[in-house]
């Protein structure tokens, strides 16, 4: 990557028009003012910072195993889910049936259709101890409850 370096020295290694980026960004002797110097170590900076970020991340996302709950002949498998108090919970709904079903808790907040042989994410959470209550909206006989704990 080429730059274009303007100083008011004509003899000046800054004057002689494009210079390599290495050269710019590793050599003192190109430096044009004191604000490059601050201007490297903010982005030094940003890019430590957000490769931290980055990395972290990964990691939170990694220890994060979602739960996992199946529609099967018009029923949810577990009916019943457990989940911990305090944390945001991954839940992947996987309807193995060709009907679509609503996932609908008026306790969560949460309404989503799951189309046959399909499947969505929810998360819900950070809870409070409790059960909350799930249904689908096209069968009401078909219902399920998540127990935070």
């Amino acid at each position: 990557m080429k730059i274009l370096v303007v100083d008011d020295n004509p003899g000046s290694p800054r004057y002689s028009g494009k210079v390599n980026f290495k050269d710019f960004w590793l050599k003192p002797s190109l430096k044009a003012s004191p604000v490059n110097s601050v201007m490297r170590i903010f982005l030094l900076l940003s890019a430590i910072l957000t490769g931290v970020f980055s990395l972290n991340s990964l990691v939170l996302a990694a220890e994060e195993s979602p739960v996992m709950l199946a529609i099967h002949n018009q029923q949810f498998e577990p009916n019943k889910l457990t989940i911990p108090t305090g944390a945001k919970v991954k839940i992947v709904i996987r309807n193995l049936d060709g009907k679509p079903v609503e996932f609908e808790s008026y306790d969560l907040s949460r309404e989503v259709v799951v189309p046959g042989h399909g499947e969505v994410t929810v998360y819900v959470g950070p809870l409070e101890p409790g059960i909350y209550q799930f249904s689908n909206d096209y069968n009401p006989k078909m219902q399920g409850s998540i127990v935070a704990k």
